[in-house]
């Protein structure tokens, strides 16, 4: 036993000495990591050079040496539109979005016809008769008698690639006109009822409150072109459920084109990940200046924790860095290859074999029947929990079937204690690596304390709660008629028996979701849910999660 310890652990010193060398070798040719070269293409040259200025003022000590298009060659990393990729003006192995440029159809508030665009839609079918017919009317396009003429108005020339692609035609056959004056352009939509526009996102979006130009709003579109504005089509009504929806792919992809990070390799340390890093989400709101739309609200926060979960070097290092962590990575290797035979040790001088380290465990799950559900509580429709304690204080949490439901929580984000909250306000987060559900408040009143285990172990909200796991004290304003509006344990079991079901059938509708993989959610063994069934999916399904299961039950 003894020697074949010692010969395992030569062979990880002799695997870790050839990885390291070469590691070492690696990143000597790649220069200092303390500098990024980096390349534009020219439609995103104005927005790099404001990410180059942020990123080398917040970072000191760093450089993003930004080079000309002849020699993008030599580049770290470069920016580009997703139709420079489609037209072969850049290519890489990774790339990642880091902003957007979206068009939208625009229509003024006092316009006749607001009402009736706003109630039924416009189908991508009628908005291609319109661009291309020059005889439209207000009548053909809403299904009326109106023969009011109506006309089509750009922003630009620019756009006119993304309104042909839109209607699936040439360019040359569209019946449009355009201005290059914003204001020209936005005087002209309130002015005359028989003129609708197509200008950027960033056009009809107030650069400091990242909402819409007051008396304007954007045309809805409807996808499946049945008349009428249907649950998914709902996300029109304001800037942020706007931008989120663009983000989860409820808007046409031929409006949008994304703007890519791109590289040979995800940047793993040093300036080249620190500018990602910077770009995610300091540099976000300086991409409407170059009138580019920023990223969703949490979208940033995600990649940029992707980015960080799959990189091995976080940090810039000066030239003696590769040695030091060659060492450090020889003293990890011994200790771990030592726990190792340890624990192989105590293993077989115990009698169990050591092939049960490598054995699969059960898949969990869970069912309303496991749900812990303690009497006395009181329930909030967006799975939280609250107990009034001895001294008039309200503690609040989430309930155990949103922590079945999410998986393993690695942050909380909590509002401060003596913030004021009223019932239904958004009063925390519960972040799984980017991924978040917003939470709203049960109650009304000011916060009191803050439960800080769950800055330094988040695990506790999972194992435990209703106990150490809980979120918030309160001080309620309105305690009496508040709790009315919560359920106690019986009801509240009756009602996480339909939400079950109601989970079944999103999970059923999601696009994508093929019967295989539905069925290793919905486990068969009396149709359980697989527990943490969340931590499957990206982002996006986790905004319909939040918009069905949280949103509207409040």
């Amino acid at each position: 036993m003894k020697n074949l310890l010692i010969f395992t652990l030569l062979l990880m010193l002799m695997q870790t000495g050839v990885t390291t060398g070469q590691k070492i070798k690696d990143e000597a040719s790649q220069g200092s990591l303390n500098t990024v070269i980096v390349a534009t293409a020219p439609e995103t040259e104005s927005l790099t050079k404001l990410w180059v200025d942020g990123f080398e003022s917040s970072n000191t000590g760093m450089k993003a040496e930004l080079v000309p298009p002849s020699r993008a060659s030599e580049a770290d990393i470069q920016f580009v539109t997703g139709n420079s990729l489609i037209a072969g003006k850049a290519g890489s192995e990774w790339r990642m979005i880091v902003g957007r440029d979206v068009v939208i159809p625009v229509i003024s508030e006092s316009n006749p016809f607001f009402n009736d665009v706003l109630s039924t839609g416009v189908s991508p079918e009628k908005f291609a008769l319109l661009l291309t017919d020059q005889n439209c009317t207000w009548g053909k396009l809403l299904g009326t008698s109106s023969t009011v003429s109506l006309t089509v108005m750009l922003s630009g020339d620019n756009i006119k690639t993304y309104v042909a692609r839109f209607a699936n035609t040439e360019v040359d056959r569209l019946h449009v006109s355009s201005v290059a004056s914003q204001a020209d352009f936005m005087e002209a939509i309130r002015k005359d009822q028989g003129t609708i526009g197509f200008c950027r996102l960033a056009d009809l979006t107030d650069k400091n409150s990242r909402s819409f130009l007051s008396g304007y709003r954007i045309i809805p579109i409807d996808v499946n072109n049945n008349g009428q504005s249907d649950y998914f089509e709902k996300f029109y009504s304001d800037y942020s459920s706007f931008n989120r929806g663009v983000y989860i792919g409820k808007y046409p992809k031929t409006l949008c084109n994304n703007i890519f990070a791109v590289a040979s390799s995800q940047p793993a340390g040093g300036a080249g990940s620190a500018l990602l890093r910077y770009i995610l989400v300091d540099g976000q709101p300086t991409i409407a200046a170059s009138g580019y739309t920023a990223l969703a609200e949490g979208e940033g926060l995600f990649r940029r924790e992707e980015l960080a979960g799959n990189q091995t070097t976080e940090a810039p290092v000066n030239d003696g860095a590769p040695l030091l962590r060659s060492a450090m990575w020889v003293l990890a290797v011994i200790l771990g290859v030592s726990l190792l035979a340890y624990l192989i040790y105590r293993f077989t001088k115990s009698g169990v074999s050591a092939g049960y380290l490598n054995e699969n465990l059960p898949q969990e799950s869970f069912s309303e029947k496991s749900l812990v559900i303690p009497g006395g509580m009181l329930f909030g429709k967006s799975h939280t929990w609250a107990f009034m304690e001895k001294d008039g204080a309200v503690r609040v949490g989430i309930d155990d079937f949103l922590q079945h439901v999410t998986g393993t929580i690695t942050r909380v984000r909590m509002k401060p204690a003596g913030e004021k909250v009223h019932r239904g306000d958004h009063i925390l987060s519960i972040v799984q690596k980017g991924k978040q559900l917003d939470i709203q408040s049960p109650v009304s009143g000011t916060i009191t304390s803050v439960n800080e285990k769950l800055a330094v172990n988040t695990g506790v909200i999972n194992s435990s709660p209703y106990n150490d796991g809980w979120v918030y004290t309160i001080e309620p304003d309105n305690w009496v008629q508040e709790s009315q509006l919560m359920a106690m344990a019986g009801k509240y079991f009756d009602r996480i028996k339909q939400e079950f079901t109601q989970v079944k059938d999103f999970l059923a509708s999601l696009p994508g979701v093929s019967s295989d993989r539905y069925a290793s959610i919905v486990l068969q063994d009396g149709g359980e849910l697989k527990d943490g069934l969340l931590e499957e999916f990206g982002p996006e399904i986790w905004e319909e999660f939040q918009t069905k299961f949280i949103d509207s039950l409040h």
